[in-house]
């Protein structure tokens, strides 16, 4: 399995169809956002920042073996509102349930709410 530091280094590499691959971080390595891609065809998926990445070749579909982190999509303290705002949202759009580690993650739009057997979620 190769191992990348971030998700910036994983989007450059050529990697060929059905190797497995992990990152360290999302932004830098230990920063949570580490994760888990096997790397499928191109088109495959939409890139989300989460579920699928664009690769130079090809795309890495994210491996989801428990309930999947924000900051495998790319939300973090450190980041921007904005960022933060589209992060959270393609995860709980491609999840429908999410984890979040502690901490303080700012946003500036408001989340798109689901609603399941009368349950809103917001």
């Amino acid at each position: 399995m190769k191992i990348f530091d971030n998700v910036a280094q994983l989007r450059l590499a050529r990697l060929g169809t059905g190797q497995l691959v992990k990152t360290k971080g999302y932004y830098t390595a230990n920063d949570g956002g580490g994760a888990e891609y096997i790397i499928v065809a191109s088109g495959t998926g939409t890139d989300d920042g989460g579920s699928y990445l664009d690769l130079a070749l090809n795309q890495a579909e994210l491996i989801k073996s428990s309930l999947p982190s924000i900051t495998q999509y790319g939300a973090s303290p450190s980041a921007t509102a904005a960022q933060n705002s589209a992060s959270i949202q393609a995860c709980w759009n491609a999840n429908k349930s999410t984890t979040a580690p502690i901490g303080v993650f700012q946003f500036d739009t408001p989340l798109a709410y689901v609603q399941v057997n009368g349950w809103s979620f917001s």
